[in-house]
């Protein structure tokens, strides 16, 4: 049974578009506290509401958002033609360059658009066409409305829509649209294994790979081609880049870097145990990393210090570093 609780959660996050899960269980306790309504788990109280709003084709859904993985809510249209809340809210000729935004974002191999092109296709929607200006004024209004996501001049699908439209756009873009391997969602910010086809959110997939001692497709088990994402972490260890439990401080990677271009550092040893020569110099966590490398793979390293797939994982904690306070 919906209480006033229920309610004023309800008309808070469909005022709001979509909320990040930690401020939607601010907003339940603030409506149960307004309402002296004992408070739940946000899943259950949420799913007493949705068992009111399912017959009315709507539900609040739940998902994680593809820049970082964290959760989120949104009030979704479950109506078959899966666009009608945008329809309601903007014009014809607006929705058309919408979708041809969303054309643009589903073929590209990152997962956005550039400005440059979404604007370029302005005078060419039905069935009136827009100016530039009109065209950037829409733009503005969909990245307000949490329908698109924009960084640094390009746009992707922000959390909302991928809630909102997942079905729709799996309808009407096959060929396209991905369903992510780990959490059965739609990928639009993801890699796809070049073996098998098998598609994975980029916080997924740095997730999966610090519990892997490689970089494998956790579908066909084929070498995983591409960047391996990690994510930073955060307190102590904000300046360490973290790739499957390991620990790299990227000063350390990128001196050595710089030295091997500039031919100030050389690689050495007569076997797959090449290391840099100035190895010993740093502490010991560091040494492990490197010594457990070969030699191509300590060269790729080398060459690109923040992404190379070949580093063998060994677990570093957070707790080692401030109990020891080694160098590294």
């Amino acid at each position: 049974m919906l209480t006033e609780a229920h309610r004023q959660l309800l008309q808070a996050l469909m005022g709001l578009g979509v909320v990040e899960a930690e401020r939607a269980r601010k907003l339940q306790r603030l409506a149960c506290e307004a309402h002296r309504v004992p408070q739940e788990q946000l899943d259950t109280f949420i799913g007493t509401i949705n068992m009111q709003l399912r017959p009315l084709s709507m539900e609040i859904r739940k998902g994680l958002a593809e820049e970082d993985g964290r959760p989120h809510y949104a009030v979704v249209n479950l109506a078959e033609n899966g666009i009608t809340q945008l329809a309601s809210d903007y014009a014809e000729n607006e929705l058309e360059l919408f979708k041809k935004t969303m054309d643009l974002i589903l073929s590209s191999e990152n997962g956005f658009a550039s400005s440059t092109a979404i604007l370029n296709l302005a005078d060419q929607v039905k069935p009136k066409k827009m100016k530039k200006v009109e065209a950037e004024q829409l733009l503005q209004s969909l990245v307000q409305s949490k329908w698109l996501q924009e960084k640094e001049g390009e746009y992707t699908l922000s959390i909302r829509s991928i809630l909102e439209l997942e079905q729709y756009i799996f309808r009407h873009y096959p060929d396209m649209a991905h369903k992510c391997h780990f959490c059965h969602s739609l990928c639009i910010q993801s890699q796809i294994c070049e073996d098998c086809g098998t598609a994975v959110h980029l916080h997924c997939l740095a997730r999966y790979f610090r519990t892997q001692a490689e970089p494998r497709c956790p579908h066909c088990k084929q070498f995983w081609p591409h960047r391996v994402p990690g994510p930073v972490a955060h307190g102590p260890l904000q300046n360490h880049r973290l790739l499957r439990g390991q620990v790299v401080v990227p000063e350390v990677l990128q001196r050595w870097a710089e030295k091997v271009r500039n031919g100030r550092l050389a690689l050495h040893g007569g076997d797959h145990r090449e290391v840099p020569l100035d190895l010993l110099q740093q502490g010991a966590k560091t040494r492990r990393v490197l010594l457990s490398l070969g030699s191509e793979a300590c060269k790729a390293l080398l060459r690109d210090p923040f992404h190379c797939p070949w580093m063998t994982a060994i677990q570093s904690q957070k707790e080692d570093l401030e109990r020891e306070g080694e160098p590294f």
